[in-house]
C-alpha cells in the first residue's frame, strides 16, 4: 500500500497516518511544517509519540528511545541503533524519499516494484 501510495502522490512534501493514529495537538502538522520550513537543508521533521491502546512493553521501550532524540545530531546518530522516527511521526521532502526510494528500484520495502 505505501508503494502504490508514494507512486501516485505528487506533493512536494509527504506525510502518512494511518487509521488508527491520532495527531494532536491540533495544530501539529502545521507546527511541524513550519519547522521544515525553516529549516531547508533538513530532509524531513518529526515529532514525539505516544501509544494508545493496549501495553507492548517492547514498543513502549523503542517510542520512549525514539522520544529521547531530540536534535538532528542524535536523530542521526540514532540510525545505527534503529529507525530514530516512526514515518507515521514525520513530514519528508519528496525529493528525499526519492533519493532514498532510488536505492530499493523506486520500492518501500518490500512492496512491488513501480
Amino acid at each position: 500500500a505505501m508503494s502504490l501510495a508514494l507512486a501516485h502522490a505528487r506533493a512536494p512534501l509527504l506525510a502518512q497516518m494511518e487509521s488508527d493514529d491520532e495527531r494532536r495537538p491540533a495544530d501539529a502538522f502545521a507546527r511541524m511544517l513550519a519547522a521544515l520550513q525553516a529549516q531547508p537543508t533538513w530532509d524531513a521533521v518529526s515529532c514525539q509519540a505516544e501509544l494508545v491502546g493496549w501495553p507492548r512493553p517492547g514498543m513502549e521501550q523503542y517510542v520512549a528511545w525514539q522520544n529521547s532524540l531530540l536534535s538532528p545530531e542524535q536523530m542521526a546518530a540514532g540510525r545505527f541503533v534503529e529507525i530514530p522516527a516512526l514515518h507515521q511521526t514525520a513530514i519528508f521532502r519528496r525529493e528525499a524519499v526519492e533519493e532514498v526510494l532510488a536505492t530499493s528500484g523506486g520500492r518501500y520495502r518490500d512492496g512491488p516494484r513501480r
